[in-house]
């Protein structure tokens, strides 16, 4: 595993980035205390080597429930070459958001910062418990910030980065997407191009109150089953968490329809009976599968944004692909979105 790790500076705009450091990971520090996430990489892009000018393209992925950074990097570097993709030009990077008993099975320091199982996906808070505490708590979208941050400073010649999930890591780009607010800034900042890629997620946040009817994809209305919580984050806009606030609803309303989205949905991910899939009461008013919910919420960006939506956000079905993250980010589709 290729890792640096990072120090908190501050530069203009309010946008904080990270100072090198001689640490395996990526690293933060809060209040004078360091804090670590373990990234996979291809590319040493915090080197001041003149080889740093070649690089024009970034693609991040986020892993999904097995929080598996290193299968999720692997299978992004066998993608590109599927695609027929050098990646002389190109850092792929993988971020591996920790739980407390992944802490323990790696055996890793009190430096490193973990969540809960749920939690990172949605942009909580790290945790501190009573076994392992750890002195500070930031977001993990504090995280993913600082990172597009520190790629965007130390890719002089960068032109695009690529943000994308599959299934638990496409839950936390669509939140993350719709909730930071520092994309604009380094797009202006650094003249590059952020575009996100959703693929198979098992739920989305919706902007207001209305859900699919049952058994539609494209009529939407209040529900009446008993799901009091169905509309707090992360399934919609009520009783967010902290770094949202902060954000604020409104302005996290506004700024998605500004963001370049692409929903990428496998075409036989309609299993209502996956293992994986989440069957609360809040995701099931979504729709029976992943597939449908996919569908779904596109119709319903229509509705709550007008067509003007689809001039930023897209949606395209891959043929043949199930739930595998593989099968999206390998097949033609996938690529041609992945690797510009």
């Amino acid at each position: 595993m290729a890792c640096k790790s990072w120090n908190n500076t501050q530069i203009n705009d309010g946008i904080r980035v990270l100072s090198q450091s001689k640490s395996n990971s990526l690293m933060m520090v809060s209040n004078g205390s360091t804090l670590k996430v373990p990234y996979f990489s291809n590319y040493d892009f915090e080197s001041p080597k003149t080889s740093n000018n070649a690089i024009e393209h970034v693609v991040v992925v986020v892993h999904g429930n097995k929080r598996n950074a290193d299968v999720y990097y692997n299978n992004m570097v066998k993608s590109a070459e599927v695609g027929g993709k050098k990646l002389d030009n190109t850092v792929i990077v993988a971020p591996n958001f920790l739980t407390e008993a992944d802490i323990v099975s790696k055996q890793l320091d009190d430096t490193h910062i973990y969540w809960s199982s749920g939690g990172w996906k949605s942009g909580s808070k790290s945790k501190s418990e009573l076994a392992h505490p750890r002195p500070e708590n930031i977001s993990s979208y504090a995280v993913f910030d600082t990172l597009l941050t520190r790629l965007s400073l130390h890719l002089p010649k960068l032109k695009s980065i690529v943000c994308t999930g599959h299934s638990a890591g496409g839950q936390f780009i669509t939140r993350y997407a719709g909730s930071t607010p520092i994309i604009e800034r380094l797009e202006r900042m650094h003249q590059i191009d952020i575009k996100f890629i959703v693929a198979n997620p098992s739920s989305y946040f919706y902007l207001n109150d209305l859900r699919p009817k049952r058994g539609s994809t494209d009529v939407f209305e209040v529900p009446t089953i008993d799901c009091s919580k169905y509309n707090d984050w992360k399934y919609g806009l009520n009783d967010v968490y902290e770094y949202q606030r902060n954000v604020g609803v409104d302005s996290m309303v506004s700024m998605y329809a500004k963001r370049d989205v692409l929903y990428l949905l496998g075409a036989k991910d309609n299993d209502p009976g996956s293992s994986s899939l989440d069957k609360s009461c809040e995701a099931m008013l979504q729709g029976s599968n992943r597939l449908e919910r996919g569908l779904a919420y596109y119709n319903y960006l229509k509705v709550f944004y007008g067509d003007s939506i689809t001039k930023t956000h897209k949606l395209e079905i891959v043929p043949n692909a199930g739930h595998s993250n593989f099968q999206m980010y390998s097949s033609k589709i996938g690529v041609k979105h992945l690797f510009m």
